[in-house]
C-alpha cells in the first residue's frame, strides 16, 4: 500500500506543490509571501537536504525533509527535520503514515551516526493527543519552548 523512497528529481514538481499546500494548511502564507524566494529555497533544499517521500499508488502523499549537520562545538551529528507532512485526503494522514516516515529517518540517522533528531511539534499535523502519544511512543522528549519576537 505505502512505499517509501528518496524523492527523485522527476518528483520535484509534486514535492513543490505538496510543500506549498503544507504552508497554506498551516496558515504560513500571508500577504508578504514571496513565490520567487520560495521557489529558490525549494530548489536549494531539494539538493542540500535529505528528502524522503511516502508514496501511495506511486503518488507522493507525504514527505520528510531533513538536514544532517555536526554540532558547532563537537563532532556529534544532528538531524533537523525541516518538513514532516502527510497529505490530508482519503484519510491518509494517520499516525501509521507518520511512523513509516520516522522509521525511515531512524535508519538514515543510524547509518549517518546521528546522535540527536530535532523536530518542531507544529510540523506534525495530527490532533494534539494523537501527536503526543506518537511522539512519546517514539521516545521523543519535549524540551523548553522556543521564544520568538516578530519585528
Amino acid at each position: 500500500m505505502f512505499k517509501i523512497k528518496e524523492v527523485a528529481k522527476k518528483d520535484f514538481n509534486d514535492l513543490y506543490i505538496f510543500v506549498k499546500k503544507h504552508l497554506h494548511e498551516q496558515g504560513l502564507v500571508e500577504i508578504d509571501f514571496d513565490p520567487a524566494h520560495f521557489n529558490n529555497y525549494m530548489k536549494s533544499a531539494f539538493y542540500n537536504f535529505k528528502t524522503i517521500g511516502l508514496y501511495h499508488s506511486d503518488k507522493l502523499i507525504g514527505a520528510l525533509m531533513c538536514w544532517i549537520t555536526a554540532n558547532y562545538y563537537n563532532s556529534k551529528k544532528l538531524c533537523f527535520i525541516q518538513l514532516l507532512q502527510i497529505e490530508n485526503k482519503e484519510n491518509l494522514r494517520t499516525p501509521h503514515a507518520y511512523q513509516l516516515l520516522l522509521n525511515e529517518l531512524y535508519e538514515v540517522c543510524s547509518k549517518e551516526n546521528v546522535t540527536k533528531i530535532i523536530c518542531n511539534e507544529n510540523d506534525i499535523l495530527l490532533d494534539k493527543n494523537t501527536k503526543l502519544t506518537m511522539l512519546i511512543k517514539n521516545q521523543w522528549e519535549e524540551k523548553e519552548p522556543v521564544w520568538s519576537r516578530t519585528l
